[in-house]
């Protein structure tokens, strides 16, 4: 039976509660471990920190367990620990290369998570697909060694199924193995020896029952302003000065398309079209768009022309269309004969 101890420690805000077990080499064994759902489930705002129940010289202090002191002392070793969980709980693992010898340094395992239910059958998705930061947000790549947070495994694990699942760690390049099948039997259990080096050291395993997953912020919000602006009757034209403005600024580029749009003004007749994409840098929060108004000296009403937006990149638009009216400024004269 595992053994927990009453430790509790704060990092990073969350508690951290340590819970000593023994890993098994092979899920076909009576006496592997499982740790009840009730101890991952204590508290929503803790995680268990695994440490071995039984006292070993070449495990650190800080560590879960080492990959390599297996009966061949090589990359073969796989450690498997198991959980009991509900359907659709979902599982934060975490594995982190830990110090091997005392001086200071990490180990240099590059190490690599499974999963398998009871049957040990893997689950899909499990190695090297879905993979989530420590908050359980999605990041790219697992396969970078040292300890590096995001860089060692770290898996959001949904149980498809209520039961016990198996967690298996073993260094990059051993994926491929037998979850039946002891490492003493190693080569015949495919528990192979990885072919690149730095594949043995020492880990720390951490799991987390549902952690809360951070929200996804609101996009950025796009809007246009409406103008209003004189004709005039001749020299240089006059500008709508419509402005693209954002709600909030962003770290990462924006981008929109704009279009210029008839109303009772017509293109080329009243206004000159423009149309075109347009860029926020990171940090701004309002674009310019002038459009030149074609002068005349026709009597006639105020007419109106459109900018609209379209196609937003990483915000969205919650006023799309910009109304630009034309201000007659021509004077009828009455001739009398």
């Amino acid at each position: 039976m595992a053994v927990l101890e009453n430790f509790l420690e704060i990092s990073r805000f969350i508690m951290v509660r340590i819970y000593n077990i023994d890993e098994s080499d092979n899920i076909d064994r009576d006496f592997v471990s499982i740790i009840p759902r009730s101890e991952l489930n204590k508290n929503s705002a803790e995680k268990l920190r695994l440490r071995r129940a039984t006292s070993r010289t070449d495990v650190p202090d800080n560590a879960t367990e080492v990959i390599g002191n297996n009966v061949y002392e090589d990359g073969s070793d796989v450690d498997l620990y198991g959980v009991r969980l509900n359907k659709d709980d979902r599982l934060l693992i975490d594995v982190d290369a830990r110090n091997n010898d005392g001086n200071g340094s990490l180990s240099d395992l590059n190490s690599i998570i499974r999963i398998f239910d009871a049957e040990g059958d893997r689950v899909p998705g499990d190695h090297i697909k879905s993979v989530f930061d420590t908050n359980g947000n999605p990041i790219t790549d697992i396969r970078i060694n040292k300890g590096i947070e995001p860089d060692d495994p770290v898996k959001l694990f949904t149980a498809p199924e209520r039961g016990v699942y198996f967690i298996g760690v073993s260094a990059r390049g051993n994926g491929n193995y037998d979850p039946w099948i002891a490492d003493k039997l190693a080569p015949g259990s495919r528990k192979v020896v990885p072919s690149q080096p730095n594949r043995e050291g020492a880990f720390e395993l951490e799991l987390r029952l549902n952690p809360p997953i951070d929200p996804v912020p609101p996009l950025p919000e796009l809007s246009i302003n409406d103008v209003s602006v004189i004709e005039g009757t001749g020299g240089l034209p006059n500008k709508a000065e419509f402005t693209i403005s954002l709600n909030t600024p962003s770290n990462s580029p924006i981008s929109v398309t704009y279009a210029t749009a008839d109303g009772t003004a017509i293109a080329n007749q009243d206004y000159i079209p423009q149309s075109g994409p347009l860029t926020f840098a990171p940090g701004a929060t309002s674009l310019p768009v002038s459009i030149d108004i074609i002068p005349d000296d026709i009597v006639e009403l105020d007419e109106k022309f459109f900018v609209n937006l379209s196609n937003p990149v990483g915000a969205t638009i919650i006023d799309s269309q910009g109304i630009g009216t034309i201000i007659d400024d021509d004077q009828a004269f009455i001739t009398e004969f």
